[in-house]
C-alpha cells in the first residue's frame, strides 16, 4: 500500500531528498522521480486547461489567479502521490 503522506508544492527540500536517493541508488529513486515527473506533467496539463477555458474575467484578479497556480501546482502533487496517471508502473 502506498504511503498517504505527501509534500506541498513549496517544499524545495524534495530535490535535495531526491538528488541524495539518486546518489545512494537508481533503482530506489526511480518511482519518486517518476511522481515528481507526474506531478511536474499533471501541473502543466491543470494549467493548460486553464488557459483555454472560457470563464469570466470580471473578478480575476492577480491574487485569484496565483491562488489558482497554488492549488493546481498542490492538486497535482496529490494526484502524483497517489499515482493518478501511473507513471511510476510505466518508468
Amino acid at each position: 500500500m502506498k504511503p498517504t503522506h505527501f509534500h506541498a508544492f513549496t517544499d524545495l527540500d524534495r530535490f535535495q531528498t531526491l538528488r541524495g536517493n539518486l546518489n545512494q541508488s537508481a533503482e530506489n529513486a526511480a518511482p519518486k522521480l517518476a511522481q515528481e515527473f507526474e506531478a511536474l506533467f499533471i501541473e502543466m496539463m491543470l494549467a493548460s486547461a486553464r488557459k483555454a477555458s472560457i470563464g469570466s474575467e470580471l473578478f480575476d484578479s492577480h491574487a485569484t489567479e496565483l491562488y489558482r497556480e497554488m492549488f493546481d501546482a498542490q492538486a497535482a502533487r496529490i494526484l502524483a502521490t497517489k499515482g493518478a496517471l501511473g507513471f511510476e508502473q510505466l518508468i
